[in-house]
């Protein structure tokens, strides 16, 4: 029997649009993609998410991406708000969960930087049960343990738990730890599998 669902929190709950962020602080084609493959499309990016290195270092490191765009990527550092809105569909997502007495969590690669800077947009947070951040534990999806975490922080068993993602290798990793898992591809999709999933788990 299911008792628990666990949500990853970008483009599950919220949007997360660094495209469309830069494109309001850049007006040249070529700057806008070269900042976003110095930022959001290199490696670097999950390290926000990871929480080990000093967020200078890491934005230093983005600098000698493209040393000729030092100032514009710092200053698309300065201020990563932009990038997150949260969907108007997520609250009542969770509260009718929660109406089917369902435990709801979150697990989600998420930077204390980005939480602090635009916190609005995780209101639904305050309607859960609680969760993990990566930056929390210094751990990502799909690595088990931060899936080992989670279980372990509210003793929840796997064989009883779903977990959404957006990300195919972080719904493997669900799998490989023993949780029911689903792809979000689409809300009414992803809804429509959860609650089949979750009538035939009685």
């Amino acid at each position: 029997m299911i008792k628990t669902v666990v949500f990853d929190i970008g483009e599950v709950l919220v949007d997360f649009d660094w495209d469309g962020y830069i494109q309001t602080l850049f007006q040249e084609e070529d700057t806008i993609r070269r900042v976003g493959k110095a930022v959001w499309e290199s490696r670097l990016w999950v390290e926000f998410d990871r929480g080990v290195l000093p967020d200078e270092e890491i934005i230093r490191k983005m600098t000698e991406c493209d040393p000729d765009l030092a100032e514009e990527i710092r200053l698309s550092m300065k201020d990563v708000s932009g990038t997150v809105r949260r969907r108007e569909t997520a609250i009542p997502w969770v509260r009718s969960l929660k109406d089917r007495g369902l435990q709801v969590l979150y697990l989600s690669n998420y930077s204390y930087r980005l939480r602090t800077q635009n916190p609005g947009p995780l209101d639904f947070i305050e309607e859960m049960d609680g969760g993990l951040f990566s930056y929390e534990v210094h751990l990502l999806k799909p690595d088990p343990a931060i899936y080992r975490a989670l279980c372990e922080k509210y003793r929840i068993l796997p064989e009883e738990t779903v977990f959404l993602d957006d990300m195919e290798e972080n719904v493997a990793g669900a799998r490989a730890c023993g949780m029911h898992a689903i792809r979000y591809a689409g809300q009414e999709a992803a809804e429509q599998e959860l609650r089949m999933l979750l009538d035939a788990s009685g």
